[in-house]
């Protein structure tokens, strides 16, 4: 936890600390003298003047910032020289352009080391998970797993990187794709899928490579099952809030009594799973059999319901301190069974657009009551879950009529049984590595492809969000999901690290470029418009337009903070 909390505040402190530094030398290239260069925030312990700037480390050395001499619009120029709003506009805009400029340097350096080192991204090898082939459209198109794709729309696609980019980035019509299987190549056309991953184009395919499947809480979860293992251990407090509940239960309205049950449910699991399991936990086998996917480990562990069985999980054991130290340890885990409801090759009557390849319910589904609410079938209602598997169990493998609300469909029934351990999973693989020669030419050329592809992918990213292809809830992230993935790429490794400090260092200089004002690019614009009209805007007008600036950048800061809360805690 430790280091990975340093690896993710190094990283900000870097691409920031660069990013003000190509200010500085930007601006010392063409005669604009700062008046103070920080490294971190705040008061300065240790000052030194060199020459008209004061140079200073601060007790945060997190980041910095560099304050040039008349970089103020609202004080009244001196007229000495050296001064930012007295240097005429297109020389002003050097400096201003100097910080994105370093951020590209950086990113384009830490690309280039890892390209020279031998680091290769993922091939363009796919996998299909075998449980979602049914409503994958590459599986239903014809890919399989370990087919190369080779080209999409006419693009070439040289790792897996290329492809999600490639698909992610397009707008849902049909997209061209080649690949490769055994030595043989074909052509497909695949319509991508609108309604998942945020609103992402996806076909349903992953990097091929080794799976493993990780027990994982969030931080609330855990600092929970801490306090309660020492300060209510038999759950004393549950049962008397239940209590409460219970006997003012006609004065509550129904629907928050649904709300807490089904919120109840959730966290029973999770605090059933915490008995047992750590977080970061990579499970290995259940019951002595080999898992590597989340259907693995749940039909594995369906053999098993509400047995009490061995689970081998590689644990870490310093969690506070280090990720990399680990050890294998078993579990004894009772296992709770639950059973999925699938509905398959689902056909509207007169529509075949409105055809579903596949569909679930899932018996353990906190919302599984509301869910039954519009599902009938052969005009029969279900009000609880152990209804509609009395069902399944007397007539499940066969077509029927059903009905999700108005809408009146046919498909088969089949009913498979799981079991749980309460866990919310996620997963962990090592995917397979592109194969490649590597040289100092050869990492030059590849590690540029990757600037211009990746500021390419980035531009192509804020278009779609502004023309509503992508949600912004799902596909922006702040600070605090920041550092939290730049944790999980410390995890992976110092090659994966770099390379998402290189990406975000990239991120930062597409970002300060935008038109925005306070940012970079939004000073470039000013500067812009003072060149061409030979007057700068007046003082009240930039004034507002600064205010607007800021009131957007915090609102911005806001919205994207309270989404990465809402997800990792």
């Amino acid at each position: 936890m430790i280091i990975l909390i340093l690896g993710a505040v190094l990283m900000l402190a870097v691409s920031i600390f660069i990013h003000e530094l190509g200010h500085l030398l930007c601006g010392k290239l063409v005669g604009v003298e700062a008046r103070i260069f920080s490294l971190g925030y705040g008061k300065g312990i240790w000052k030194k003047r060199i020459g008209k700037t004061i140079y200073q480390i601060t007790a945060i050395p997190i980041g910095g910032y560099v304050l040039f001499r008349g970089d103020d619009y609202a004080k009244k120029l001196r007229g000495r020289p050296g001064e930012l709003l007295g240097t005429p506009p297109l020389k002003r805009m050097i400096p201003v352009l100097g910080g994105p400029f370093a951020n590209l340097v950086l990113g384009f350096l830490l690309l280039f080391i890892l390209d020279l080192s031998g680091d290769s991204p993922a091939s363009n090898r796919i996998f299909i998970e075998a449980s979602n082939q049914i409503n994958s459209p590459a599986y239903l198109a014809g890919l399989r797993t370990g087919d190369r794709i080779l080209s999409v729309n006419g693009k070439k696609t040289e790792n897996f990187e290329d492809i999600f980019a490639n698909i992610s980035l397009t707008t849902g019509d049909p997209i061209q794709l080649e690949y490769e299987r055994e030595g043989k190549k074909g052509n497909l056309e695949i319509v991508p899928n609108l309604y998942s991953a945020g609103g992402r184009p996806t076909i349903g395919v992953e990097p091929f490579g080794e799976r493993r499947v990780v027990a994982t809480f969030t931080y609330a979860e855990q600092a929970g099952h801490a306090l309660a293992s020492i300060l209510d251990n038999e759950d004393k407090s549950s049962e008397y809030f239940q209590g409460i509940i219970e006997e003012k239960k006609d004065e509550i309205p129904e629907e928050y009594l649904k709300k807490r049950e089904r919120a109840e449910r959730e966290q029973g699991l999770r605090k059933r799973a915490l008995k047992y399991l750590k977080d970061g936990d990579v499970i290995l086998k259940v019951g002595g059999a080999d898992v590597y996917t989340i259907p693995d480990l749940q039909a594995e562990l369906g053999k098993h319901q509400n047995e009490t069985i061995p689970v081998l999980v590689d644990r870490k054991t310093y969690p506070l301190l280090t990720p990399w130290a680990t050890e294998l340890t078993t579990v004894n885990i009772p296992v709770l069974g639950a059973e999925v409801f699938e509905f398959i090759d689902t056909k509207h009557p007169n529509f075949p657009e409105l055809n579903v390849p596949y569909l679930r319910l899932d018996s353990y589904d906190p919302e599984i009551e509301n869910r039954l609410s519009n599902l009938k079938i052969e005009d029969r209602s279900f009000a609880h879950a152990n209804d509609l598997i009395s069902y399944f169990q007397k007539e499940g493998n066969v077509r029927k009529n059903i009905w999700v609300g108005n809408m009146k469909y046919s498909s088969e029934l089949h009913l498979k049984p799981i079991g749980l351990l309460g866990f919310r999973p996620s997963m962990k693989f090592q995917a397979e590595q592109m194969e490649r020669e590597t040289g100092v030419v050869t990492a030059f050329v590849s590690s540029s492809k990757k600037v211009y592809d990746y500021v390419a992918m980035t531009l192509t990213g804020i278009k779609l969000l502004f023309s509503g292809f992508l949600s912004p809830k799902d596909n922006l992230s702040g600070p605090i999901g920041i550092v939290q993935f730049a944790g999980i790429s410390l995890e992976y490794g110092w090659a994966t690290y770099l390379d998402f400090v290189a990406k975000i260092s990239l991120a930062l200089m597409v970002m300060n470029l935008l038109p925005i004002p306070m940012a970079d690019g939004g000073h470039i614009v000013l500067y812009a418009y003072e060149a061409i009209t030979g007057r700068p805007l007046p003082r009240k007008a930039i004034e507002a337009i600064f205010r607007v600036g800021f009131f957007f950048l915090i609102g911005l800061g806001l919205f994207v903070s309270f989404n990465d809360v809402m997800r990792f805690f």
